[in-house]
C-alpha cells in the first residue's frame, strides 16, 4: 500500500468513527420520540377508559323474576313484590309434595313474596308436640299472628281447620280473636281466610260449620273469605301414598282453585 493510500484508509476510518455515535444519537432520538408518542396515546386510552363505566361498574336495574313451576309469571320487578304471609297447618307446609307447596304456587302466580309460617298438626285453636316442633310446640294460629305481624306483610293467607275437629271448643273462641288481632296489628293489610281444605273423601259437615265460623269472623274485620270447596274431593290420585295429604298434582289442583275463587270475587 502507497503512503497515499494509507493516508486516505486512515482518514475513513476516522470519520466512521466519527459518524458512529451520531448515528446513534439519531437512533436514540428517534426511539424516544416513538416512545413518547406511544405514552400519550396509552394516556388517552387510559383517561378514555376512566371516564366511561365499566359493566362490572354499571348500575343494574332489579331484575324480573318468572317463574315456569307456577304455570304463570310474574313481570314485576322483585323490589315491587308485596309480602304475603301464610298461616296454616300441614297443607299449607306442602306435607307429602316433594317440595311442591300450594302457598308457593299461588305466590309466584299472584305476584307476592312468599313468608309460610305453617306447622303441622295445628290448627286455629290446635297446637301439636313432636320432634320437629320448636321447644314449646308447634303453635295454634292465634300464637303466630304475632310474628306474621312482624313481617309487615301486605297479605296475610290464613288456611286449614281440619285438625281442629278434635277440639273444636277452642277453636271457636280462637277464630274471632285471631282476626282480630290481625286487623290490630296490620290495620292496612289484605286480610284472606281460605276455606278448610280436606281429602278425597266426603266433606265433613263439622268442618262446614267451622267454614262458617271463619267466614263471619275475617269478614267481621273487613277481610275476605276465599271459598275453595273441595278441590280434591273424589280424587284419589291428588294424594299421596297415606291417602291424607295432596301430592304434588293435589298443591297444584288446590293452588288453581284458590286462585279461581280469589279472581271470582
Amino acid at each position: 500500500m502507497t503512503r497515499a493510500s494509507a493516508r486516505r484508509s486512515t482518514r475513513l476510518e476516522s470519520a466512521a468513527r466519527h459518524a458512529l455515535p451520531d448515528a446513534a444519537m439519531a437512533v436514540g432520538a428517534i426511539a424516544a420520540v416513538v416512545i413518547a408518542g406511544v405514552a400519550i396515546a396509552d394516556g388517552r386510552a387510559t383517561a378514555g377508559a376512566s371516564a366511561r363505566p365499566s359493566s362490572s361498574s354499571s348500575v343494574r336495574t332489579p331484575s324480573t323474576t318468572t317463574s315456569s313451576a307456577a304455570g304463570g309469571s310474574t313481570t314485576g320487578t322483585t323490589a315491587a313484590r308485596p309480602t304475603a304471609v301464610f298461616i296454616g297447618d300441614s297443607y299449607t307446609t306442602g306435607a307429602g309434595g316433594d317440595g311442591t307447596k300450594w302457598t308457593t304456587l299461588l305466590a309466584q302466580r299472584e305476584g307476592w313474596r312468599e313468608v309460610n309460617l305453617g306447622y303441622r298438626g295445628t290448627g286455629y285453636g290446635m297446637e301439636f308436640h313432636a320432634p320437629d316442633c320448636p321447644a314449646a310446640g308447634c303453635p295454634d294460629y292465634l300464637q303466630v299472628v304475632s310474628r306474621a305481624a312482624a313481617a309487615h306483610p301486605a297479605i296475610v293467607v290464613v288456611s286449614g281447620g281440619r285438625n281442629d275437629m278434635t277440639n273444636q271448643a277452642k277453636a271457636a273462641t280462637n277464630i274471632p280473636k285471631i282476626f282480630q288481632q290481625l286487623r290490630r296489628d296490620l290495620p292496612k293489610a289484605r286480610i284472606l281466610a281460605v276455606s278448610p281444605f280436606w281429602d278425597s273423601g266426603s266433606y265433613p259437615a263439622p268442618l262446614t260449620a267451622l267454614g262458617a265460623e271463619v267466614r263471619s269472623a275475617v269478614r267481621q274485620v273487613g277481610g275476605q273469605y276465599v271459598d275453595v270447596g273441595s278441590p280434591l274431593s273424589g280424587k284419589a290420585g291428588l294424594l299421596s301414598s297415606g291417602g291424607v295429604y295432596p301430592n304434588a298434582d293435589g298443591y297444584r289442583a288446590i293452588a288453581e282453585a284458590v286462585e279461581g275463587a280469589l279472581k271470582a270475587t
